[in-house]
């Protein structure tokens, strides 16, 4: 049987590479928006500016992991993506078979084809990666190589900020297991990077002096405590679900016999499942650094894979290896269908980027290229092919809010747009629309209407700054 477990799992990896690479390639947009955009310009310039390297917003061990790829283009991070969800299963078997599991082969179609997990393969998005680094630490810690697992915990925070509540876990877990005085190395991470930074640029204290998300309540909304609750059924399935609240439901059980395998469980997956998914859920409930974006559920997908192995293989202890087998098998051709229907295949251009391509068409058709660009939009760098480092060529955010025209040249051009223009740029419309010195040479709406963020209409204005 085991060997059946890893024919399968070995099978059914390399068909899932093949698919999930040929759709990569063929898929002219991605997911993730503007926040794909911005880990992969980070990647992408690290080579040429190493300071990227400790950008906090970034994720300076994402991004130091992202590079290699990133060097190959977009796509090249989309592919590092998907290598992190390969790992993410691996490491997934791996763990079941720490833990003496069957049916590891499981990980496989939920990892990889729950639709959250799925989308990460077409961005430049951080979940997937740290879901393989946090698996790792956890694989690690199963075979007993503390040192190595608590080196890899400490690292966790620069993939993902949140991680620091799950350090904070895993150490009081260190010291009731262990009492040992290696629980100092969980604080690795930040001593390296805050040296690292101190040398770079000069501040010891630069990770909580650059902390991103500072300030920035204007942009978050806020909305209902249990919103990652209420999104799971589209978000991750209703099959995966079921299966999971089952092997929840024997590990609740089986606790009072204290199995060391469910006490491991619970400490190091279940409750890690239920501080990360908390605090999102907080943080949206009272408008504090999050935009209740469905994405972050993509970590949990691993190790809700793990309680779902969990509990077949309790199943398989009353019922027919063949009864079980079919159950499996209901649940992987369940996951990879609703996948199927949630996803669009090939990956098609979002409805802002189709209209920001419509402004690069104008602007090149009208001999306008030429001309400085201001913009706000990540992707404009890709429609328009601008190095932001060639101040004289492009620049992104007009810092001058209030008089515009004092920051752009005569001549150049200013691409408005409903969504990063107004928020992360604070730029009102209409102090461009109202200032004389400014002419709108141009409006562009979507085919069919829809809203952005904070609920506005998405339009793009482009102007020229006028010769005074």
């Amino acid at each position: 049987m085991k060997n059946l477990d890893q024919k399968i799992t070995f099978g059914l990896l390399a068909i899932s590479f093949v698919v999930i690479s040929y759709f990569i390639l063929v898929s002219d947009g991605f997911h993730g928006g503007g926040d794909s955009l911005a880990h992969f310009r980070l990647a992408k310039f690290s080579w040429e500016r190493p300071i990227y390297l400790l950008d906090h917003w970034g994720k300076p061990f994402f991004t130091l992991l992202a590079m290699p790829s990133a060097f190959f283009g977009f796509k090249g991070i989309q592919f590092f993506n998907l290598l992190c969800g390969i790992g993410s299963v691996m490491l997934t078997v791996g763990i079941a078979k720490e833990l003496k599991l069957r049916y590891y082969w499981l990980a496989v179609p939920v990892v990889l084809f729950t639709p959250i997990f799925f989308q990460e393969f077409f961005s430049g998005l951080t979940e997937a990666c740290f879901a393989m680094l946090l698996l790792f630490s956890l694989w690690l810690r199963l075979r007993k190589q503390f040192v190595l697992s608590l080196i890899m915990m400490s690292l966790l925070p620069f993939v993902r900020t949140e991680a620091l509540l799950l350090v904070v876990w895993f150490g009081i877990l260190d010291l009731i297991e262990r009492h040992s005085v290696q629980v100092v190395l969980l604080l690795f991470g930040t001593v390296a990077y805050s040296l690292i930074g101190w040398i770079a640029k000069g501040d010891i204290l630069w990770l909580v002096n650059e902390m991103p998300y500072t300030g920035g309540d204007h942009i978050y909304g806020s909305g209902k405590l249990f919103h990652y609750f209420l999104i799971m059924p589209e978000k991750i399935g209703r099959l995966p679900l079921l299966a999971a609240s089952f092997g929840l439901t024997v590990l609740a059980f089986q606790s009072w016999h204290t199995a060391k395998e469910d006490r491991w469980i619970i400490n190091y997956i279940v409750i890690p499942l239920v501080i990360y998914i908390g605090f999102h859920s907080i943080m949206w409930y009272v408008g504090r650094v999050s935009l209740g974006l469905p994405r972050m559920l993509a970590v949990t997908v691993p190790l809700l894979a793990i309680i779902i192995i969990y509990g077949f293989n309790w199943l398989n202890g009353y019922l027919t290896s063949w009864f079980v087998a079919i159950f499996c098998w209901s649940l992987t051709f369940g996951v990879i269908a609703k996948t199927y229907n949630y996803v669009e295949l090939p990956v098609p251009l979002g409805e802002e980027e189709k209209v920001l391509e419509k402004v690069a068409a104008f602007i090149h058709k009208n001999n306008l290229a030429d001309h400085k660009i201001h913009y706000y939009s990540l992707y404009n760098e890709v429609s328009l092919d601008l190095d932001p480092h060639y101040p004289e060529k492009c620049q992104q955010v007009i810092h001058n809010r209030a008089n515009p025209h004092l920051e752009v040249q005569e001549g150049s051009l200013v691409i408005w747009d409903a969504h990063f223009a107004p928020n992360e740029g604070a730029m009102p419309l209409e102090n461009l629309r109202s200032n004389d010195h400014f002419e709108l040479l141009e409006t562009f709406r979507p085919e069919i209407p829809f809203t952005t963020l904070d609920d506005r209409p998405f339009e793009v204005y482009l102007f020229l700054r006028k010769t005074d």
